[in-house]
């Protein structure tokens, strides 16, 4: 277990605790599906929205699986088409400012490894109509493009491990 703190947007402290696990159906409630997203020849994507670089992923809708929102959030924010995932785990948050009074101050958010089957153009996102900025970047670039302390620290490391397993094996291990 690590745990970490971070500062949202709106400058509220953040705890989060990461339970590496791929039974992330027993956490509740679980509100959201991000992913560690890998090209085929091992470059990483990060998005951008408004105004820092992250993984992309977002909320799941009424009835979704995390898997199913994930696929979705990834072909609606950045326009790929996903190959194969699996999950890392979950992360805990405990945010006690949370303006999402729906989410609550403590919940659950899933962590996967993505492999991406295409790159489409970019096109707005259906839901508000933005366009996310995405890069493609080294594996040794992404902690300088994703901030986020300890918890995503290891969630790339496990993610990446990942991804050389499915590189060497074919499958995600």
């Amino acid at each position: 277990m690590i745990k970490d703190f971070f500062y949202s947007k709106e400058g509220h402290r953040v705890d989060a605790v990461w339970k590496q696990t791929e039974d992330m159906l027993r956490f509740r409630p679980l509100t959201q599906a991000y992913g560690v997203c890998f090209t085929k020849d091992g470059r990483v994507l990060v998005a951008k929205d408004r105004r820092d670089w992250g993984l992309p992923g977002g909320t799941l809708e009424e009835g979704e699986t995390p898997q199913q929102a994930l696929i979705r959030e990834l072909d609606e924010e950045v326009n790929i088409d996903v190959l194969t995932c699996r999950p890392l785990g979950v992360q805990k948050l405990h945010y006690p400012d949370n303006p999402n009074k729906d989410e609550g101050e403590r919940f659950y958010q899933s962590r996967w490894v993505v492999i991406i089957s295409k790159i489409k153009p970019r096109a707005p996102d259906p839901c508000d109509g933005r366009v996310f900025k995405r890069k493609f970047i080294h594996p040794t670039e992404f902690n300088d493009y994703v901030r986020w302390g300890a918890v995503h620290k290891e969630v790339f490391r496990l993610a990446h491990q990942a991804f050389l397993n499915w590189q060497k094996y074919g499958t995600l291990r």
